[in-house]
């Protein structure tokens, strides 16, 4: 290094001599830390949109046994209006089933 180290570092790799002047160093500093951001929130994006379609998943997982459990109501409530004599009519019972399955 010579008397004006202020103003850059000077490296020597075998007869290979480079200056580097603070402003580069500091101009590397910058680009180093844009590209740790950029991968932070790349990865962030990343985790994000995976947490994402796990809500998805459970709200579809949700809808479809609201539905089931609507239909089993559906189909008992029918169950319970009928009279004993019905009861023992299969077609009444088909008849909840149908109706408990929206058909």
């Amino acid at each position: 290094m010579n008397g004006d180290s202020a103003a850059g570092i000077e490296l020597q790799v075998g007869d290979k001599k480079a200056r580097v002047w603070g402003s580069d160093l500091l101009n590397l500093l910058q680009l180093l830390v844009l590209v740790i951001v950029a991968m932070g929130l790349y990865m962030h994006d990343v985790e994000a949109g995976k947490a994402d379609k796990k809500l998805v998943e459970a709200v579809q997982e949700q809808t479809k046994v609201q539905k089931d459990q609507l239909s089993a109501q559906r189909e008992q409530n029918c169950l319970s209006r009928l009279t004993v004599e019905q009861k023992k009519n299969i077609n009444e019972i088909e008849f909840c089933r149908d109706l408990g399955k929206g058909r």
